[in-house]
């Protein structure tokens, strides 16, 4: 009968040992299962959210043309693609410029004295270049990293051949703000760009027709060209855009007439009299 005892004892010690191994190779099992999907589903090792974008500088080099009285220019750098998409890590940045043919440097002017955009939301810089020359062209060079590396180029050549664009922006009226553009010796297809929300297109006006920024209840982002208004080298063009909410100043929009991929950059001035 001891011997029995025994015998089932040892039976059943044995059992909780089997069982006991059952459950840590299906916890082990678990782990690396989770483990294994994890990676494979980018939820362990999923790769940061990283974006280094500029209103400007592009990653194939940008070709702007500035005004032939210009003295400065400023750009932005960004750690977002939009709104809603924005780098999840901070973002460490340069900026280097060369003048191209010799000539003097121009002084770079930083908002953001760490050169660093921190991650987690929208982040912005603004970079100035003073003492600018007529005829000289600018190469500008900005890089942005963090285990993720991101160059971008532009180059800004100030006219000596007076090819200037002009933009004023009235803001009399409180139910509306008036955009106009005009234009010395230059000719080719205007665009308009606005990251500003609360404006309404006037799509009474047949540029601005087929142009609708209203999403999620609200208004948004504007983006049109104009190819009709400015193929002659003295132009000049108004667009209405009513307001829903906030107020606006030129700045808020970037205006530019484009011919054969350079840019003309407009700046801000008072209407002719």
């Amino acid at each position: 009968m001891g011997k029995l005892l025994n015998k089932i004892t040892h039976i059943k010690k044995g059992t909780a040992v089997i069982i006991a191994v059952i459950i840590l190779i299906a916890l082990i099992g678990g782990v690396f299962a989770k483990y294994i999907y994890d990676t494979a589903g980018g939820n362990l090792l999923s790769a940061k959210e990283f974006y280094f974008t500029s209103n400007l500088l592009k990653e194939e080099t940008g070709k702007y043309v500035l005004n032939s009285t210009t003295t400065e220019v400023s750009f932005t750098l960004g750690n977002n693609a939009d709104k809603l998409r924005f780098s999840e890590v901070d973002i460490t940045y340069n900026v280097s410029i060369e003048c191209e043919n010799g000539g003097e440097v121009p002084q770079i002017i930083d908002s953001n004295t760490e050169h660093k955009l921190l991650g987690g939301s929208v982040n912005k810089a603004t970079i100035t270049l003073k003492n600018l020359a007529k005829g000289k062209t600018y190469i500008v060079t900005a890089t942005g990293e963090n285990g993720y590396k991101q160059t971008l180029k532009a180059e800004f050549t100030v006219s000596d051949n007076d090819e200037n664009v002009y933009k004023h922006l009235n803001t009399e009226n409180d139910a509306f703000v008036l955009l106009t553009v005009w234009t010395d010796n230059v000719l080719g297809d205007l665009t308009v760009a606005t990251d500003s929300t609360g404006l309404i297109p006037d799509n009474t006006n047949p540029i601005l027709r087929e142009v609708y920024n209203y999403s999620d209840g609200k208004y948004g982002a504007i983006e049109f060209a104009d190819q009709a208004n400015f193929d002659q080298t003295y132009s000049s063009y108004t667009y209405r855009f009513f307001v829903s909410e906030g107020s606006f100043n030129v700045d808020n929009f970037k205006v530019s007439v484009i011919k054969n991929e350079t840019e003309y950059l407009a700046i801000k001035a008072d209407l002719p009299k």
